[in-house]
């Protein structure tokens, strides 16, 4: 069993680590076999939801079959994850993804090629807040019209990997710093609110 990751919020979602390593304030995933196992029932219902993180990635994991690497996948319980493409990627290289599935319709999200290289900090996040899809990337956004996350259910909600732990694939490779998750779509000033007040973090 992995190691005890404590939720910081009073809902106590509490997970487990596998393999990823405490560094100075921030988690070390090796692009391997690494991942922090989050509960399946972390959000209350898909009316609305926002991701945000630090993300410092370092390059190539050991999949070549994907140029993609997971940053938090929430498929053990919607079909909702953010993921950071590799440089090599053909079609969308360095740059943020976020994902929604509902009505049928896959609903994805790129921030601008290269807009996030290797070897630096990035603030990084997605929101949903009834009707809006919205990601943000160091104080930037990008947002579309996208329908209700559809349920799914026999997968795990992880952090670093994606979803299909049995599949030797999508590895984070770099560091994870301040994780939120909310049960509000988030806004433009919101992300920047919560940038602004994470951002020694980032520069640390």
């Amino acid at each position: 069993m992995g190691s005890y990751w404590p939720d910081l919020s009073k809902y106590t979602h509490n997970g487990r680590i596998y393999g990823a390593k405490l560094r100075e304030g921030t988690v070390y995933f090796n692009g391997i076999n690494n991942y922090i196992d989050i509960p399946n029932d972390i959000l209350p219902s898909p009316q609305a939801f926002t991701i945000a993180t630090w993300i410092y990635p370092l390059g190539e994991n050991s999949d070549a079959s994907y140029d993609e690497q997971i940053i938090v996948d929430l498929r053990g319980q919607y079909k909702i994850f953010l993921s950071w493409k590799e440089s090599d990627d053909a079609n969308h290289p360095a740059c943020l993804r976020g994902s929604i599935y509902g009505g049928g319709e896959e609903y994805n999200l790129y921030s601008p090629d290269n807009s996030l290289p290797p070897g630096l900090w990035h603030f990084v996040g997605m929101s949903w807040d009834g009707t809006t899809q919205r990601i943000c990337y160091n104080g930037n956004f990008l947002s579309q019209p996208a329908n209700d996350p559809a349920s799914i259910t026999g997968y795990e909600s992880l952090i670093g990997k994606d979803y299909q732990l049995d599949w030797d694939r999508l590895w984070f490779f770099g560091f994870i710093g301040e994780l939120f998750i909310f049960s509000v779509g988030f806004d433009e000033e919101r992300f920047r609110i919560l940038y602004n007040l994470t951002f020694p973090f980032g520069t640390a």
